[in-house]
């Protein structure tokens, strides 16, 4: 059997930054995975909702949350 494809949900609302993690990612990361990108907390958290994610990246500085504000949302 395969290995599992691992989800990801990167909350980030700079696109630059974002692509910048996806690269890195590709390059570290030996197991496959699918990554999805949310622009803002609001965004990610609607996504939490309807997704089951295995991991969670997130900027602390979003247009609509920021620092550690972002944890008790």
């Amino acid at each position: 059997m395969g290995e599992k494809n691992i989800r990801i949900l990167l909350i980030e609302d700079n696109s630059g930054d974002a692509r910048l993690i996806q690269e890195m990612l590709t390059e570290e990361v030996d197991s496959p995975f699918t990554l999805e990108c949310a622009g803002s907390l609001a965004e990610g958290l609607e996504r939490l909702d309807k997704t089951d994610f295995d991991v969670v990246l997130s900027d602390l500085g979003l247009p609509d949350s920021s620092g550690l504000e972002t944890f008790s949302k």
